[in-house]
Parts: C-alpha cells; structure tokens; sequence
C-alpha cells in the first residue's frame, strides 16, 4: 500500500519520533510506577513501626498504671490503719513507696482539706478539683486518672491517680492522691529514634491529653474531642488512620490502642515528612537517573532522526536526479532513432545498389555501424523505461522449447564466425506449453547468447533448458575470459564493466546483464552466475513455471503493467 502525501515521504522518521516518545513515556511510567511501589512499601513499614510502638506503649502505661494504683491501695490502706500518724515522706524514702516516678503523694479528707502529704504542705482545701469531686459524688468506683492540673502543693503539672478512702461504715472518708509527672508516659521513648517531630500521646475518653511527647506544656490538657482523629479513634479500639493534627498542624501516621479496663487510649504518630525523608531521598536520586536517561535517549533518538532525514533528502535528491537522468535518456533516445533508421535506410540502398568494390564496402561498413549504434540506442532506452517503471508484461502461452530453438538459431551463425562451437540441450520434462511473457524471456536469453559469444575467443558455448518442479531453467555457459570475484558482486550493476582486455575490447554500454536482471526480477525469477578467470562464466535465469491456460479464439493475451 502507497502512503501519499508528506508522511508516506518521512514516514521512517515520524516512527522514530514516535518511538522516541514512546520510549521516554515508557521510561517515566516504570518510574513513577516504582517510585509508587516504593513509597507505598516506606507507608506500610511506617504503619507496621507505628501500630508496634502504640502496642509497646499501652503495655509500659499499663504497668505505670498499676504501680500507681499499688501505690494508692497500700496509702489508703496504711492510713485506714494509722491514721494521721501515717508518715508518707518515711515510707518513699525507705523505698517502700517509689518516688521517682510519682510527684507527690496526699492524702484528702472528707471535707476536701488535704491533712498529708509526702512534702510539706500549707492548708488547702481541693474540694472544687475534679480528681475529689468524682469520688466524693460517687461518680467514679475504683481508680481515678484526672486530667493534667498544676499541683498547689508541687507547682508542677500532673495527673492525679486517685482513689476514694472509705470509712469502717463504708461511707466517703476522703481520697488517696498520687501526682504523677505526665511526661514520664513519653521521656521513656525519647531515646527511640522515630522522629524529632512524631508524637506519643495519652488521650482520655473524654478527648483530652493527658501526656504529650514533646514536652510542650501548651499541649497537655487540650482538648482534640472534635478532632476527625479523634473521631475515628472513638469507633476503633485499636487502628492505623494519617490525619493532621489539631494540636501543632503536623502531617503524621497514626495509630493507636485503647488501654483494656481504662478510659485511656494510647496514639503513637509518625510524622509523614520524616517517614517518607529515606524515600524523598530515593525519589531524587531515580528522578535525576530517570532525567539523565532521557536525555541520553533523546539525544540519541535526535541524532538518529537527524541522519535519517538527511538520508531521505539524500535518496530523495538521488530519485530526482535518476528519474531526470531516464527522462534524458528517453528523450535521446528517441531523438536518435529517427536520423539512425534514416542512415540505415540510405545505406542499404547503397550497399544494394553500388556495384562490388570499395564503394559498396563502405556502404556495408556504414549499415553495420548504423546497426550496431541502433542496438546500443535501443538497449538505453530499454534500461530507462525499466528504471520509469513502465514495463508491461504481456503473459501468453507458448512452448518453451520452440523460443529456445529461436535464441538458438538466432545466434549461432555469430558463433560459427568466430569459430565457436556452440550446442544446446533441451531435457525431456519441459513441458510443451506454459505461460509466460515470451518477449521478455527472448530478450533475456539473446542478451546472455550475445553476452557469451561476445567475450568467448575460442571454444564454445553451451546453452540448455530444463525443468524442475514448478520452475524453468535457462543456463548459458562459454569458455571465455570468465570474472574474477569482485567483478561478480558488481556485474549486475548498470553501466558496469569487468576491468579485463576481453571485455575493454568488446563493444557494449555494460547494461545487457543489468536489463537481464530487471527483466528476469520482473517476471518473479533470478539470475545466478558462476564464474572464474580465466574459467568461463555459467548464467542461470531461473522463471517461474506457470501451466498454459489458452484464451478463447479471438480473446486478447494478457496484459499486466509493472509498477
């Protein structure tokens, strides 16, 4: 199919553009597919470290939690036993309670007052403070952990761990207190390489932060129970969500345990600007390959289509140049038979009129040279309507052996002149009649007779005819002056000449063998040679067999136009 048109010229070239950029697209694709796959694998690591840490943490503020409320049971008990002689500050420093994890330790009377404490105290009343109140409305059974205040007594924040004292009748008799510092939940993990801006928080039922790993006090005590974080933790007792947060406006991964029998939830968040740092880091680096390759394909794709451009303005230029060369030589070629048959015309009247002698021989020498001249114009203008593609192929049935016997007989007395012996064999399975384009095939045998002839000095000329399977087989072998191996790769070419005495000596223009190949191309055959110096040469023409099909009486041959 004939692409028309400007594409049809480039179109070698628009495939490489396309190919190039189909490249480049490819190139940037398996990137950022693997840019993707790598990120979502630093995500899921980052979930795994996150949803390990917040299990790692419930497990040390559980264990917190309970030596707080050993703590809480044992004051309560010893002050149901001592009464005001209890001496809190003697048991922590004898070890027998642990002060360094707790602030304080007090003790709350009915009325609110606090009547001991393991530091010296002046009189207060905390009746109004939340950590009293629930135990003493009832509000609260068991252990109490109360939202970060300031201590009165330790001017510090804390959260309070509080139980209800109860009297031998069972009624409110006060409260143990143990203020707890809340960052002691966190500083434990400050050592844990997760992040400068990653949290670790303590968050109530309620909504409010009991402890915050950054050690900014503005945190502690707000409230996120509006937060969407917070919203999702409330329907999950345990889970993995990115939010940012409401508190300082990070970006982080979050995960997050509900702490079994407490009101308590423990969140751990990974801040995503610091999780995903190792694969912003990775990014860069493909990213900056990925550019290089580009480049380097581009580049490389440019030159290419670059050379492949100036090539089809090269062939195209050589096309112009040949079609104008054709033109020409049609043109003289015509141009020249009409004065040349003139010649011829004049001559052979000569020759036939002018009596024996000089003048009569200049007459046959002027009619051969005429005739030879003709031949050469003829063989031009053949090679030029090969190259315009304007050969038709007329395809009729005829018997193979009789054009054959007609090359044959049309040369022999050419070699009988020059003393060649000169032979043919027809094997008995050619068939009596095929289909084919019997002038073309005359032509290419004459022009291998001739050819054969021509650069055979002595001995002879063999020409024979064979079939085998759906093919025929001419073959024309001399004795003559034979190739070497270069002149066998260029023989074929048009115009071209073997660099010998013999052949320099012959007359011809160099295109009989070059006709010989279009034509034989043309019919769906090939041309084989063997040759040698000083050997002889062997031409092979092998043409498809196709059975006869003879027309109808009056109906024409056919005609089939090579493009």
């Amino acid at each position: 199919m004939k692409i028309p048109g400007r594409f049809g010229k480039y179109w070698l070239a628009y495939s490489i553009a396309l190919l190039s950029l189909l490249l480049v697209a490819g190139i940037w694709l398996t990137t950022q597919r693997e840019l993707s796959r790598t990120r979502q694998h630093f995500l899921s690591e980052g979930e795994s470290d996150a949803a390990s840490l917040a299990q790692i943490f419930e497990a040390h503020t559980v264990r917190t939690i309970q030596a707080a409320d050993q703590a809480v049971q044992f004051l309560a008990f010893e002050y149901a036993k001592q009464g005001m002689a209890l001496d809190i500050a003697k048991l922590v420093d004898s070890g027998v309670i642990l002060g360094d994890i707790f602030n304080l330790f007090t003790i709350v009377d009915a009325k609110g007052d606090v009547i001991l404490s393991s530091k010296p105290f002046a009189p207060m009343n905390l009746s109004f403070r939340e950590h009293i109140s629930v135990h003493r409305d009832g509000l609260v059974q068991g252990l109490f952990v109360s939202k970060p205040v300031l201590g009165k007594v330790s001017g510090k924040w804390s959260i309070q761990l509080t139980r209800r004292i109860a009297n031998a009748d069972g009624s409110y008799g006060g409260v143990v207190v143990v203020s707890m510092d809340p960052y002691y939940f966190t500083h434990t993990y400050e050592s844990a390489n997760i992040g400068e801006h990653s949290a670790i928080k303590l968050v109530g039922e309620d909504g409010i932060v009991r402890a915050w790993r950054t050690s900014e006090e503005g945190t502690l005590g707000q409230d996120i129970s509006n937060s969407e974080l917070f919203a999702r933790i409330r329907k999950h007792e345990q889970g993995v969500s990115r939010a940012v947060s409401s508190l300082d406006g990070r970006d982080r991964l979050y995960a997050w345990r509900r702490i079994h029998g407490r009101s308590l939830y423990v969140v751990v968040g990974l801040d995503m600007e610091e999780l995903l740092r190792p694969y912003m880091r990775v990014r860069d680096q493909a990213l900056r390959q990925t550019v290089l390759t580009t480049a380097v394909v581009l580049l490389l794709c440019g030159m290419l289509l670059f050379f492949t451009v100036r090539l089809i303005r090269s062939r195209e230029q050589a096309l112009i140049a040949s079609a104008a060369k054709t033109q020409f030589l049609s043109n003289m070629s015509h141009e020249l038979r009409t004065p040349l048959n003139g010649i011829l015309g004049y001559a052979e009247f000569l020759r036939e009129d002018l009596p024996p002698g000089e003048l009569r021989e200049f007459a046959n020498n002027i009619y051969d040279s005429g005739s030879h001249l003709l031949s050469l114009v003829n063989t031009v203008l053949d090679m030029s309507r090969i190259e315009a593609r304007q050969v038709r192929v007329a395809l009729s049935d005829f018997d193979p052996r009789d054009l054959a016997r007609q090359a044959f007989l049309a040369h022999r007395s050419s070699a009988e002149v020059k003393g060649l012996h000169m032979e043919m064999e027809v094997a008995e399975d050619v068939p009596g009649l095929v289909r084919g384009d019997r002038g073309k095939m005359l032509q290419i045998l004459n022009n291998l007779l001739h050819n054969a002839i021509k650069f055979t000095d002595a001995g002879s000329v063999r020409f024979m005819l064979a079939a085998q399977g759906r093919e025929l087989h001419f073959t024309v072998a001399d004795t003559g002056c034979g190739m070497s191996a270069d002149a066998v790769q260029h023989i074929f070419e048009t115009f071209y000449q073997a660099d010998s005495s013999n052949v320099r000596a012959a007359e011809g223009t160099g295109l009989g063998l070059a006709i010989v190949r279009e034509l034989a191309s043309i019919l769906g055959g090939r041309v084989d040679v063997r040759s040698a110096r000083g050997q002889g040469s062997t031409f092979t023409v092998t043409l498809p067999l196709a059975a006869a099909d003879k027309p109808r009486e009056g109906e024409a041959e056919t005609v089939r136009e090579h493009q």
